[in-house]
């Protein structure tokens, strides 16, 4: 799923240049949400940096509006969301464990681990 996300990710970045990517884009689109689908997530392109890491691809829900540094981990049952229309905001080296929710205009800094089952509404 990571592959697949990457490689949309990289063709509609670059549909602007010619016809060829367009079309690249849009079969990869139809790829990726094959996947997603089968394995009940919802992850938008270009919210992560660099070196993300999935665990367990199954049942991640990710914002479109949320943004996330480099070398991130998620696992299965992570839920990165929108509270009173603000999105979080999530630094470097950060590891989301299984089932973990964050939600609202948060931030939570570089280097962080969150353990299973956490609610995370306010800054860490």
């Amino acid at each position: 799923m990571k592959r697949l996300l990457r490689i949309y990710e990289y063709r509609l970045n670059n549909a602007h240049k010619s016809v060829f990517h367009r079309i690249a884009s849009f079969v990869a689109k139809i790829r990726y949400r094959r996947v997603s689908r089968s394995l009940c997530s919802e992850i938008s392109p270009n919210v992560f940096g660099k070196g993300l890491q999935i665990w367990h691809g199954t049942r991640i829900i990710v914002n479109g509006h949320a943004t996330v540094g480099e070398n991130c981990s998620i696992s299965s049952g992570v839920i990165i969301g929108q509270a009173h229309n603000k999105f979080p905001s999530i630094g470097d080296n950060v590891q989301l464990n299984i089932n973990t929710t964050v939600l609202g205009g948060i931030t939570i800094s570089n280097n962080t681990v969150i353990g299973a089952n956490a609610l995370v509404v306010k800054d860490i």
